[in-house]
């Protein structure tokens, strides 16, 4: 009677383990998303240990992401003072993580050296470079914090710089990206409800061995 207590709690375990890897694996290449047929972001992206989607936008810094409550310092960005409360980073170094995290996910999807893929609002110019700008935070008179991404085209990088450089934090005086530079808008992930069905399913089979054994 006891062999298949064991058995069965065996099996139980690795049903448990089967969800987690099921949840793990749905989100173990980032899935790029489209708009236009140009890149627009990635959903499923590791970041540390959490996972997150991206969308890339163009704008204000208050359109994209809302603009500042009462109370916030005085605006210093065109368009009005932005809601850092939005931001999805609250430092440099998770910024710059998240930074480098997507140009792993836009290089293993096949996007990196080509900027002119990637969603732009300057679709009739033809750019070596192009950025992507992670918020983090605010200064009331230097401006939005940001960690920078820089995609470079074949040769298109000059100087130091290069495809897939992650810049130091920058302020940005101007909420507006010019024509080569965008948002990068982080979410935190929902997983899929196929994989939280497996989840549940795990833990039901947890309980149901606790109950067996405690008889």
């Amino acid at each position: 009677m006891k062999s298949n207590r064991v058995r069965i709690a065996r099996v139980l375990r690795l049903a448990i383990v089967a969800s987690c890897m099921a949840i793990t694996s749905a989100y173990a290449v980032p899935i790029p998303t489209f708009s236009g047929g140009k890149l627009s972001g990635f959903t499923g992206i590791l970041v540390g240990t959490s996972l997150f989607d991206v969308s890339i936008k163009d704008g204000t810094c208050a359109a994209v992401f809302g603009p500042g409550t009462a109370g916030a310092p005085a605006p210093t960005q065109a368009g009005g003072p932005c809601d850092d409360d939005a931001f999805a980073f609250h430092s440099a170094t998770d910024a710059g993580a998240a930074s480098s995290a997507l140009y792993a996910a836009i290089k293993a999807a096949g996007f990196n050296g080509l900027p002119d893929s990637i969603l732009d609002p300057s679709t009739a110019a033809v750019h070596n470079a192009m950025i992507v700008w992670t918020p983090f935070g605010d200064d009331p008179v230097l401006g939005i914090l940001t960690s920078d991404l820089r995609i470079c085209a074949a040769g298109g990088c000059t100087g130091a710089q290069f495809d897939g450089e992650v810049i130091p934090p920058r302020f940005h005086l101007t909420s507006t990206a010019n024509a080569n530079s965008v948002w990068g808008v982080w979410t935190t992930a929902v997983p899929e409800p196929a994989s939280l069905s497996l989840l549940a399913l795990g833990v039901a089979a947890l309980g149901f061995s606790r109950r067996k054994h405690g008889r």
